[in-house]
């Protein structure tokens, strides 16, 4: 069964996203994941697919493909496709939970969202592993470099 294009991954949702193609389709799916558009299990678009649908080359798509599959996010399965990642939205779910446990401690001791962020940045900078830095959204009226057609 042919797997169809997720609204998600539209020429026009992506264009919410800075910076090349790669991570603008790395950041939707992300998002996604983040939001609960795709669960675990559900199929990616095949990469000649999508890369048709976006009027991109294919190498572009696999190189986000793998970004994400590097990130545990998805997992390849040679011919039957990639999906999402079991452990990707059971891990995105404990995360949240947790931050929210620290927001809410974080407001108890009086700190505010700057203070918080800075302590967050400088954490994560003195992390054995640190975050990857993946592009967010922009304000829709913000035209991205690739799918600005």
């Amino acid at each position: 069964m042919e797997t169809p294009i997720p609204d998600w991954l539209s020429r026009h949702e992506l264009r919410k996203y800075s910076g090349p193609p790669v991570g603008q389709i790395t950041a939707a799916v992300v998002d996604a994941i983040n939001r609960a558009d795709t669960r675990a299990g559900d199929r990616l678009p095949p990469v000649r697919k999508l890369a048709e649908h976006l009027g991109i080359a294919v190498n572009t798509v696999a190189k986000a493909y793998k970004r994400l599959e590097e990130w545990k996010l998805v997992e390849g399965r040679g011919r039957a496709g990639t999906l999402v990642s079991t452990d990707a939205n059971q891990l995105r779910g404990e995360i949240q939970q947790l931050v929210c446990q620290l927001v809410t401690r974080a407001s108890r001791a009086g700190l505010g969202t700057a203070e918080l962020h800075q302590m967050v940045d400088a954490a994560a900078a003195r992390c054995e592993r640190p975050l990857v830095a993946v592009p967010r959204a922009e304000p829709s009226n913000t035209r991205s470099t690739m799918l600005a057609s």
